[in-house]
């Protein structure tokens, strides 16, 4: 008989594997970040740039 295949799957899986999965996650999240930042900055309308700048000058 073959080993279980839970066991079998752990052995295809090695340290390069798991560290290019976390690089890859990181990277995606960091770009999900950046692009949430960029629709957010482009989609403010004149007032409400100019009530974010009035309500700093007033501080």
């Amino acid at each position: 008989m073959g080993p279980e295949p839970s066991l079998f799957f752990s052995y295809a899986i090695d340290a390069n594997v798991v560290f290019g999965f976390v690089g890859i996650a990181i990277l995606l999240f960091c770009s999900a970040l950046i692009s949430g930042a960029e629709v957010a900055l482009f989609s403010l309308l004149q007032k409400d740039i100019d009530e974010i700048v009035q309500k700093n000058n007033s501080k």
